[in-house]
């Protein structure tokens, strides 16, 4: 099912595990429930979706392009999210242990209250992204940018900050 497009659907609950979505177009779905464990998303464009409480361990999201989007309490353990592109996404309340944002843009990204233990944010572009009251022991945000002190209030953990700049 590689570039397929699932657009202004409700696909509630539905099982997409282990599938291959790559490069798909998802526009105005909601998925809520649904789940998409090990599940290739790689290069996707997701606009204005909604995945509350979805399981999404383990998926690919390398360079998909995610805007406007509601993840609120979804599992995304393990999902790598490198090079992706995050604009007006809400993650809150996500469990995303170990997930990886390398290199990722995360443009007004709110993480309230999310568990990010062990997260990956290398050379990640924060702006404008809250991490207000995350759970952020063993995250990694080395050399990552674009951020002030405000957006990490209220966080709890120990992170990885080499050349990360907190001044501002």
């Amino acid at each position: 099912m590689n570039e397929v497009d699932i657009s202004k659907s409700e696909l509630k609950r539905s099982i997409f595990s282990h599938t291959q979505l790559h490069k798909a177009t998802l526009l105005e779905v909601d998925m809520s429930g649904s789940s998409f464990t090990a599940t290739n998303l790689e290069g996707a464009k997701l606009d204005t979706c909604v995945l509350n409480a979805a399981m999404m361990a383990s998926v690919s999201m390398r360079r998909a392009i995610i805007e406007g989007g509601n993840f609120v309490a979804a599992n995304l353990s393990g999902t790598g999210f490198q090079e992706a592109h995050l604009a007006h996404v809400k993650l809150r309340n996500v469990s995303a242990q170990g997930a990886d944002f390398a290199r990722a843009t995360l443009y007004t990204v709110d993480f309230s209250n999310a568990q990010l233990n062990g997260a990956i944010f290398h050379e990640c572009d924060l702006s404008q992204t809250t991490f207000d009251g995350a759970q952020l022991d063993r995250a990694d945000f080395r050399f990552s940018y674009g951020y002030k002190r405000r957006q990490f209030e209220n966080a709890v953990g120990l992170a990885t900050v080499i050349g990360l700049d907190l001044a501002g």
